[in-house]
């Protein structure tokens, strides 16, 4: 009998919890991490170093080893270091498709409206998006994967129209009564979800998201809307629980 695994591609910090550091804690022995770049701390803590890694034989041996061991796998794709990265991950999309299940794509490229990926990953994202069955982009990201001229609503609308199977999960969208939510859009889902919002950043918050997230609907098998309406209410018990402890570091609880 073949088994899911989550054959997870984003960064790796040593101090702070971001990028695959909340995947294993959350997801633990359903996770298969594969690195894309290595970092002392979180990108918010100042002086971090980034350190690589052999991206292409990682990512190569483990789909690999997975189809050698009969697995199934959904790949997740976070945080791509480097254009080629990406170019390489949808090669071995190709390769490896007949274990793919599915492929979850959180569009690591800026938020706030800021953009601090090179440019060469902006134009390289189209190619992953078009493989991917979710999305789960923050407003500056649905901004690069759409036009920019629109407003929320018409960049989702102009993602489904070119590519009408892909479920669409925006997070981080601020409302003016002091809330936040996500939106969740698809053929077949049509969802808002706010809660309160609390002012203050911690690095790796939609990280701890989308590993939730991937834990009730994939490995719980909780439909979509409630997948992602526990999924914010788990991250906001994090927050609470991180404000309360004090320090800089996101606590999965």
């Amino acid at each position: 009998m073949s088994q899911t695994k989550i054959v997870a591609i984003s960064s790796f910090p040593c101090y702070g919890n971001a990028g695959l550091k909340p995947m294993l804690t959350i997801l633990s022995g359903h996770l298969i991490p594969v690195p894309s770049i290595l970092l002392t701390a979180t990108s918010d803590i100042p002086g971090f170093i980034k350190t690589s890694t052999a991206f292409e034989t990682l990512l190569e041996g483990t789909l690999e080893f997975c189809k050698d061991s009969g697995m199934k796998v959904v790949l997740f794709c976070g945080y791509f270091y480097k254009a080629s990265q990406i170019d390489f991950t949808v090669k071995m999309y190709y390769k490896y498709k007949v274990i793919i299940t599915s492929v979850i794509l959180d569009p690591i490229m800026g938020d706030d409206g800021r953009i601090y990926v090179e440019k060469e990953i902006l134009n390289s994202m189209p190619r992953i998006l078009a493989i991917a069955n979710i999305v789960i982009p923050n407003i500056t990201e649905l901004g690069v994967l759409a036009s920019g001229n629109l407003d929320i609503n018409g960049q989702i609308q102009e993602l489904l129209s070119q590519h009408p199977a892909l479920t669409i999960i925006v997070k981080s969208i601020r409302s003016k009564k002091e809330r936040i939510g996500i939106k969740i859009r698809s053929l077949q889902t049509y969802c808002d979800i706010y809660h309160r919002y609390i002012p203050v950043k911690f690095g790796g918050t939609g990280d701890v998201f989308v590993s939730y997230f991937i834990n009730n609907y994939i490995i719980n098998k909780i439909s979509l809307p409630q997948s992602v309406k526990k999924a914010a209410h788990e991250t906001l018990k994090c927050i609470k629980k991180s404000i309360k402890l004090g320090g800089n570091e996101l606590i999965c609880v």
